[in-house]
């Protein structure tokens, strides 16, 4: 299992970092970075991160700790983009919880969530506990999207990733 690494003090952080809409800025010059400019680069996996003294943080879980002292295991994005740290976006969360609240899967070729099609028609179906669960064939993949936003509602609730999904 992955260790989480001790993020510093909320003190030690409001004393290296300013929040501002999402953000965190350095208050002073430090190691390459410029007092003022926005802190850390984006990753390949999307999220935002930097480096202090020698170890590698992801900004979100930084700015969740300087607001609230401590941070969970697994933060959550409500709205799914990586990159928005504002502090009202970031929520703790469960793996399974985390896991749900995203988009649909690059090589679905419809592009909503829970649909495929299978048969000439579009087939609907959800993940519970790792195990896909089906929830009906429908003539048109809305109604399949429909249905399937539904389920995750009933099951995953707030986590439910049910926006219409466009492939960003």
């Amino acid at each position: 299992m992955k260790t989480i690494k001790t993020l510093p003090t909320k003190t030690e952080l409001q004393e290296i970092f300013e929040y501002k809409d999402g953000n965190l800025y350095w208050k002073k010059t430090y190691s390459k970075a410029e007092k003022g400019s926005i802190v850390g680069w984006v990753e390949k996996n999307g999220y935002r991160a930097c480096s202090l003294n020698g170890i590698r943080y992801r900004v979100h879980r930084l700015v969740f700790a300087l607001h609230y002292e401590n941070c969970p295991d697994i933060l959550d994005h409500i709205n799914g983009d990586k990159t928005d740290n504002r502090i009202e976006n970031l929520r703790p969360a469960t793996i399974v919880q985390n896991n749900v609240n995203r988009r649909h899967n690059r090589n679905n070729k419809i592009g909503l969530k829970g649909v495929c099609a299978d048969q000439g028609k579009f087939k609907a179906s959800i993940k519970i506990n790792n195990r896909s669960k089906h929830l009906g064939y429908f003539n048109t993949p809305e109604e399949a999207h429909s249905v399937y936003m539904m389920a995750a509602k009933a099951i995953y609730g707030e986590f439910a990733w049910t926006k219409n999904s466009v492939s960003t």
